[in-house]
């Protein structure tokens, strides 16, 4: 995908630890995961997520 494909850089926090925590509940994930993929700034620190207040359908 293009550069920017993904769409506009999401907001972000800096922890104490220097880990950087992008905020993603405006975005499609999976799309965002896709269009970013082999984007230098994502390539090698992706690790996983959380979702709070998420329900559980079953």
């Amino acid at each position: 995908c293009p550069i920017g494909a993904g769409g506009p850089t999401p907001s972000y926090d800096k922890t104490e630890t220097k880990d950087t925590l992008y905020r993603l509940y405006d975005y499609n994930i999976s799309d965002w995961v896709v269009k970013t993929e082999f984007n230098e700034e994502y390539l090698m620190k992706r690790f996983g997520g959380f979702d709070f207040l998420a329900q559980n359908n079953f």
